[in-house]
């Protein structure tokens, strides 16, 4: 009977093989089902600590609060943003959180890190990354990432209307 050779790296291909194998077989648990939260809400500011500085008082920086409701397609939501500004005649970059509390007292929490420029009809054009942090209730393990767009017409502090879009693992 002939004997066969098996090489070292054959059987290190054969074992990877298998793990791949086995790691994909595992990929249909439900924490790896995707979950899409699309909203649109407009968020007043209630607080805000913000400070002009520099030629023309050109720059404003600080923190806003802003405060509203949503009806997603997950339901509704209180919301409350926490931004940090650093504008240059109200163009620049901008990071925060947002909080998402459900009526049940359900939390996700995001982080923002975005940017704000002023367009030729002195409108503010607003964008950002989110990232879920996490949560409570219904959001403790949730993960994920976002976007969201919006405007604001007029200075650092008026209200913005947005709207944004997460997919969310871990529900």
């Amino acid at each position: 009977m002939p004997r066969i050779r098996i090489f070292p790296r054959t059987v290190i291909f054969i074992a990877a093989a298998v793990f791949a194998l086995s790691v994909t077989g595992c990929s249909n648990s439900p924490s790896e089902s995707r979950t899409q939260l699309k909203a649109e809400m407009s968020l007043s500011s209630d607080f805000s600590v913000l400070q002009k500085v520099g030629v023309d008082d050109a720059q404003t920086y600080g923190w806003n609060r802003l405060v509203g409701t949503t009806s997603s397609n997950l339901g509704e939501f209180d919301v409350v943003m926490l931004g940090n500004v650093n504008y240059t005649n109200g163009n620049g970059p901008f990071f925060g959180f947002l909080t998402l509390t459900a009526p049940n007292g359900d939390v996700l929490s995001l982080q923002m890190d975005g940017s704000a420029r002023v367009d030729v009809n002195s409108v503010t054009k607003l964008s950002s990354k989110l990232t879920v942090i996490s949560g409570t209730g219904a959001y403790v393990t949730a993960q994920g990432s976002g976007t969201f767009t919006g405007t604001r017409v007029a200075q650092v502090g008026a209200p913005i209307e947005f709207t944004m879009t997460i997919s969310i693992t871990g529900l």
